[in-house]
Formats: C-alpha cells, structure tokens, sequence
C-alpha cells in the first residue's frame, strides 16, 4: 500500500510539472503573439494557473526531499545501529542462546528473573521491603544492563518510524525480522514489565517495538506464507 501510494505521488508530481510546462510554453506564444492584450481575464487566469501551479510543484518537491532526508536517516541510523547492539546482544546469546533461538520462542519472565534477580539462601527470590519487588542480583548487572539497553535501542528505531523521522520501508528493508523477533521474544517480558513492575506506564514502556514488530509480522509473515501456498498450491 505504501508503495503504491509513492508511486502515485510519483506520477502526480511528473504530471504537475509538465502542466507547469504546458502552461509557461502556451502562455509564452499567446503573449508574443498580442493574445493577453484583447484578452486581459485569460491573461489573469494563466497568471493565477502559473503560480498555483508553482506552488504546487514546490511543495512537491518539499515532500520529495524529506522523504528522502528520512530514508537517508534511517540508512545512516540503522549503520551505526547494529554496532551499539552487538555487545548486548552477545550477552543475551550467552545467557539465553539469543542468536539461534526461536522467534516463536518467547524469553519468559520467570526465565529472566532466573538470570538477573537476587535469591535467598532458601532459594526463593529476595524481595525488596519498601516495595516488595524481587531484588536484582548485584553479580548480574551487566546482563540486566544488556536487556534494558538493547530494548532500549530498538524503541529508538521503532518510535523514529512511528514519528515519521525514519523511512518505515526503509526499515522494513534491513530490520523486519530483527525487530519481529525482538517483539515475539521479549513481548513477555515487555507485557511483565509494564503490568507489573511498573503499571503507571500504563503499558507505554517500550510500545513501540511491540507495535512495529507486530506490524510487521502480520504484513511481511502473511507475505510469505501466501507466497508458500502459492508455490505449493
């Protein structure tokens, strides 16, 4: 649908400046020939269709650069992007063999706080007295650092499109499977943390990678199964 409606954008803005021609080149050769002197009101409507026309094409070609400022945005974002998650992303393949794991296999809660959370010597979960919270584990910040921040670093991406600074197709293009993957397999934990530990958020604490990776799932997911059946078919 979003291509379709560029391509359409496209068009029009082709038809646009070729009207814009049509009229300068038709408006030219009535001038020289004496028309606009007998014909002062087709005079005033060529002038008025001239720069509508103009404007028109102007903020066209507005549109046209900042969709190409935001697909260079997100080109240039998502570059410096997969740097910054790699050493997060080593540290949640070694506690819960990230790279291989299923996207149909969520991280659940009980297995992160198995990982990060502090346990008494009977061992049950340490709870914090004032708010009955379970207590972190001192020895394990890094990888409790490490979840925080690479789900921090794709709400980034996720809001930039949801904002419209970053290209959705663009996007689309170079991180899809990433970010469905990160929705599916922290979407647990995501629901965890909104609900429970925080509930004030009122589930606004990493929306938009759920959001995005949801989308993204049910169009480029449903593309390939039909595709599938197609060739099966």
């Amino acid at each position: 649908m979003l291509g379709f409606k560029k391509v359409n954008l496209k068009c029009f803005r082709h038809a646009i400046s070729l009207s814009a021609l049509v009229i300068i080149a038709v408006g030219a050769i009535l001038y020289f020939s004496g028309f606009f002197k007998e014909n002062r009101d087709i005079l005033m409507f060529f002038g008025f269709s001239a720069t509508s026309t103009s404007i028109l094409v102007a903020v066209l070609q507005s549109i046209k650069v900042h969709d190409w400022n935001r697909r260079h945005a997100a080109q240039s974002d998502l570059n410096a992007f997969r740097d910054k998650t790699k050493p997060h992303a080593k540290i949640l393949n070694d506690a819960f063999g990230y790279y291989l794991r299923d996207e149909n296999c969520p991280i659940t809660k009980d297995e992160i706080h198995e990982k990060i959370c502090k346990k008494n010597a009977d061992g049950k979960f340490s709870r914090c007295d004032k708010t009955d919270k379970l207590e972190l584990n001192p020895d394990k910040l890094e990888l409790t650092d490490a979840i925080k921040e690479y789900l921090n670093l794709y709400e980034g991406i996720a809001s930039g499109v949801h904002q419209g600074i970053y290209d959705r197709e663009v996007v689309a293009d170079l991180m899809a499977s990433n970010l469905i993957k990160v929705a599916n397999l922290f979407g647990p934990y995501i629901a965890h943390f909104n609900e429970d530990m925080y509930p004030s958020s009122q589930g606004r604490i990493w929306l938009n990678i759920k959001t995005l990776g949801d989308d993204f799932k049910r169009k480029y997911r449903a593309e390939k199964h039909a595709v599938e059946r197609d060739k099966t078919g």
